[in-house]
């Protein structure tokens, strides 16, 4: 197996204040944590109703992980009170995936 980090950016329409909305993704990160990802981060923006949680997986490839990661995530949403009506759907498609690896370059 591999570890995969992967990010899901999600973007709520709701009226809620805020505060309401930080408590509510608070919700959402404890979710994740009763379901094994302790580990969860999340950078949010409260204005903007943007959210974005870094998952860490590990699975055997990128999709198996992609799926695991739209999964547990929406668990979570929807054990923090959210409805995901229209959520994607990840299917596999033929071919591969490759991993791309990006050299570090310091000034």
């Amino acid at each position: 197996m591999t570890m995969h980090h992967l990010v899901a950016e999600l973007v709520f329409v709701h009226t809620a204040s805020d505060e309401q909305f930080e408590a509510f993704l608070d919700s959402v990160m404890d979710e994740l944590d009763k379901i094994g990802h302790g580990d969860a981060d999340l950078t949010a923006s409260l204005t903007a109703r943007r959210a974005e949680f870094l998952i860490g997986l590990e699975e055997d490839d990128f999709e198996d992980a992609a799926i695991r990661l739209l999964s547990d995530l929406r668990t979570a949403l929807h054990a923090a009170q959210c409805r995901t009506p229209d959520w994607p759907i990840f299917r596999r498609q033929s071919g591969t995936v490759r991993s791309v690896e990006v050299p570090l370059v310091t000034a």
